[in-house]
């Protein structure tokens, strides 16, 4: 007799990707009315259409890479076979997608300048800016490692993309509540400071907003709180949830090599979807997609260390290489966010003439973009060597359990 029992991990992969697919894209179809209206009306109040339709154009893409998922889980709870998506992936060649970017790269830096042309082009080609390298890195980090079925494969993407946000994004906002909170009740023994920033709640303006607050943000204990919630409470928070797909495949047995791919497919599901809504920006589009290129190398990074190590600690109960390999995945993250908000404050402190409370804040700032570079030089040769040894180990193992004379099987990716 067949067996009947309900498959509840599809049963929430299907739910998952359902909702998911409703939300990005009803968020997509208001996004686009939106963008159509600032479009129409031309009248400078109603903003600018570009930013819009870029969301749109991001809130569409990511509800279309949910389908998958819905697809293969669906097929897994009907009991029916489903094609295998692998292949078809290795055959489309995402290595050589990387020599598609620098036209794109062109042609958006062409177009981002010029109205008339950018609410049209810019939304499918910041698309292909944000997906190409993210997507050229997953392949490097995975290629020829074992990925799992191809159910597994777009329901761990498919979590990073969708659930591993939505949690940090709950989690950190909580974390901003009891931050603003320690700064109240700071602000209650600061009435000075306190009544400025009440009118300056109560009759906002853009130039008293700099004017005033800006003398405030550039103080010492302000400037190092915001480095503390930036460089090491949100790089906590992301390092422990970015591996959603990881966590939800516990008790599967899991082998170190398909943890790593697995914290792959997870970050880079985390960094896609990041990227796409932070870079809805007309202005300055060029520069501001290629830094999102180096968030990707580190998300993927870490995510993927922090998937094998978590399938060590489940497979040898190494738990303390864990927390190793976490503290190193929040200190490569937490230095990536570090020198960003220490570039972004002190080209602030720059433009509305600001002394820096703290020289090395300051210092270390104007240095920051050289850092950036190199940390995103460093991560993407992490990824490809993490790749070259875990495919050497997987040949090892092969060979040793293989029979005489009988060919390694080898993935498809």
């Amino acid at each position: 007799m067949k067996d009947q029992r309900v498959d509840w991990p599809s049963v929430g992969q299907l739910a998952l990707a359902v909702v998911s697919i409703l939300i990005f894209w009803s968020g997509a179809i208001a996004s686009a009315g939106w963008g159509l209206v600032q479009l129409v009306a031309r009248d400078p109040s109603q903003g600018d259409p570009v930013p819009t339709l870029i969301m749109a154009s991001s809130f569409a893409i990511c509800g279309i890479l949910m389908l998958p998922s819905a697809y293969y889980a669906l097929f897994r709870l009907m009991d029916k076979p489903a094609r295998d998506s692998r292949a078809i992936l290795h055959r489309m060649r995402p290595d050589l997608w990387i020599f598609a970017l620098p036209p794109v790269l062109l042609l958006g830096y062409l177009v981002a300048g010029r109205p008339e042309l950018a609410w049209l082009f810019l939304p499918a080609l910041n698309v292909l800016a944000i997906g190409i390298p993210t997507i050229w890195m997953l392949y490097l980090t995975v290629r020829g490692l074992p990925t799992g079925s191809s159910q597994r494969m777009w329901g761990v993407f498919g979590s990073g993309l969708t659930l591993g946000p939505f949690l940090i994004l709950v989690i950190e906002g909580l974390a901003a509540l009891a931050f603003l909170l320690v700064a109240s009740i700071w602000l209650s023994t600061q009435p000075g400071l306190y009544n400025q920033l009440l009118d300056l709640y109560t009759n906002p303006s853009p130039e008293k907003l700099f004017d005033e607050l800006g003398p405030v943000l550039v103080r010492p204990g302000v400037l190092f709180s915001i480095l503390a919630f930036g460089a090491v409470v949100v790089p906590i928070i992301e390092e422990l949830l970015k591996p959603i797909g990881v966590w939800l495949l516990f008790g599967r047995g899991l082998t170190q090599i398909a943890g790593f791919t697995a914290g792959a497919l997870s970050g880079a599901g985390y960094a896609l979807i990041e990227s796409l809504l932070l870079s809805s920006n007309g202005q300055e589009w060029a520069s501001l997609v290629i830094a999102r290129s180096g968030t990707s190398s580190v998300h993927i990074l870490t995510t993927s260390l922090m998937g094998w190590a978590i399938a060590l600690a489940w497979r040898k109960k190494r738990y303390g290489r864990l927390i190793l390999v976490f503290l190193c995945a929040v200190a490569i993250h937490g230095l990536w966010n570090g020198l960003t908000l220490m570039f972004s404050i002190n080209l602030l402190a720059q433009m509305e003439n600001l002394p820096l409370g703290m020289p090395a804040f300051q210092s270390i700032g104007s240095i920051a973009p050289i850092g950036l570079v190199l940390l995103t030089i460093g991560c993407f040769i992490g990824l490809v060597y993490s790749n070259r040894v875990l495919r050497v180990l997987k040949n090892k193992r092969q060979q040793s359990n293989s029979i005489p004379g009988e060919k390694p099987v080898e993935s498809v990716l």
